[in-house]
């Protein structure tokens, strides 16, 4: 192999490393949802009529509020099944009527270890506030998340 063959090779290996890298690195960035303020709930099926198993005691109320009043808050929602499910986290965005929430999803997978899809996101609006819960619309699909587990 020549010198200027010997120093291309090199060039490729080192760019791909770093590329690698950097691909982890955006990997791992998105590897979490955010921080929610309200806490957390769990269900076994996300959707128009949501029953949930449990919640963080005050987690559905302050979600609530919090929707009522277009305010700042956001909350966990873990949809499981039996080895499978998954995580969103729904932030509601102060201000706008109607209120605009943003959807973040993971996919989590449990073989022996708990695999982790990328976070995605989708935006949601409030369509609804009443005694049952919040129900928001996220891309066409409607949820509802109770005022009590």
């Amino acid at each position: 192999m020549s010198g200027l063959t010997k120093v291309i090779v090199g060039l490729v290996s080192v760019s791909g490393v770093a590329a690698g890298l950097i691909g982890w690195r955006a990997y791992e960035r998105n590897a979490a949802l955010p921080h929610v303020s309200c806490g957390s709930a769990a269900t076994h099926d996300l959707y128009a009529r949501t029953q949930l198993l449990s919640a963080d005691r005050g987690a559905l109320t302050c979600f609530h509020a919090a929707a009522k009043t277009c305010t700042a808050a956001s909350i966990k929602v873990t949809d499981m099944g039996v080895d499978a499910g998954t995580d969103y986290a729904f932030v509601i965005m102060p201000g706008g009527r109607p209120c605009q929430v943003t959807e973040f999803s993971q996919f989590v997978i449990f073989t022996g270890e708990v695999h982790r899809s990328r976070v995605t996101t989708a935006s949601c609006r409030v369509t609804a506030v009443t005694g049952r819960g919040v129900t928001l619309t996220c891309d066409g699909q409607q949820f509802l998340i109770p005022t009590r587990a």
